[in-house]
């Protein structure tokens, strides 16, 4: 039997995959309820409203729009641009897709790399802790090849579910917004381009911290030391670092010391472009999860083929 088939029968068997499956559906489940509770059709009445608003904010940026421009360019000025208010964006409590989407599926990108993480670490992890790889290198004695053949099954079984989960994420939204909601300026030329890029950028994301999951449970030799490692990263590093640097105010320098964290190139890896705010650039976020990325699956393939595993 082929390797990377029996790999694949194993992945989809495990009652923890279909559990995680389960638990992903559910989320989605419940994200669109929660919209659907907050959200309704406009009526007249609340179109009237907006246009109201839409009319007083666009004739106080008029004057702010033209005393910026006097000191700054118009890409600086841009926020203010009066042209960019519309009635849409002041109608409360209606669910817009335009507007909205973007934020949902940066969501979405969240509860996909945690699935993506539990998932492949467990995967390997599992087996390592109670012996069952053992039974693999007795069938196929070369740990390169199993271990490759569990990593690339992993990563495809992730990507298929993310790039599902994406499309019926997306398209049940897109008619949530027309019959309960407003879709909004989904026809403007880019819009559906930029979403999907948005998305691909969020099924990237699931798949690089996927593989770091991976990498560290083969590297540890059980999917609680990639959970640990995760969780102790996030207290320790991204929340209390960052929590020290605030607190002494470090940040008056402006050295760009938002590098040194992940959740900034997390940021702009979603937004697609230089964060001018953290310093950050869309190539320095790409090269730093590369760099990651490959270094410890170099680790984990290395440490496996090296160290006694019985």
């Amino acid at each position: 039997m082929n390797l990377v088939r029996a790999e694949a029968a194993r992945i989809l068997a495990r009652r923890f995959t279909r559990l995680m499956v389960v638990v992903l559906l559910a989320t989605f489940v419940v994200t669109i309820l929660v919209v659907l509770g907050k959200s309704k059709q406009p009526t007249e009445e609340m179109w009237e409203n907006a246009r109201s608003i839409a009319a007083n904010v666009e004739s106080s940026r008029r004057l702010e729009y033209s005393t910026c421009l006097q000191t700054h360019t118009a890409g600086e000025c841009e926020e203010l641009n009066p042209d960019r208010v519309v009635p849409e964006n002041y109608l409360w409590g209606v669910f817009n897709f335009a507007r909205e989407i973007g934020a949902l599926v940066a969501f979405l990108t969240a509860f996909l790399a945690f699935f993506g993480f539990l998932i492949a670490a467990s995967f390997i992890g599992s087996e390592l802790h109670s012996g069952g790889v053992i039974n693999l290198l007795l069938w196929r004695p070369n740990r390169a090849a199993v271990l490759g053949a569990k990593f690339g099954v992993a990563m495809a079984f992730i990507a298929a579910v993310s790039v599902v989960f994406s499309i019926l994420f997306v398209g049940t939204f897109y008619a949530l917004a027309g019959g309960t909601g407003w879709i909004g300026d989904a026809d403007v030329p880019g819009f559906w381009s930029s979403l999907a890029l948005l998305c691909l950028r969020g099924i990237g994301l699931a798949l690089i911290v996927s593989a770091v999951g991976f990498a560290v449970a083969t590297i540890a030799r059980h999917t609680a030391a990639a959970l640990g490692v995760l969780f102790g990263y996030l207290v320790i590093w991204e929340l209390g670092a960052r929590l020290i640097v605030e607190t002494l105010n470090l940040n008056n320098s402006n050295t760009g010391r938002d590098s040194w964290f992940l959740a900034s190139h997390v940021s702009t890896w979603m937004a697609g472009r230089d964060n001018t705010y953290s310093l950050t650039s869309f190539t320095d976020a790409a090269l730093v999860f590369a760099v990651i990325v490959g270094g410890l699956t170099a680790l984990a393939f290395t440490t496996f083929r090296r160290r006694d595993i019985t």
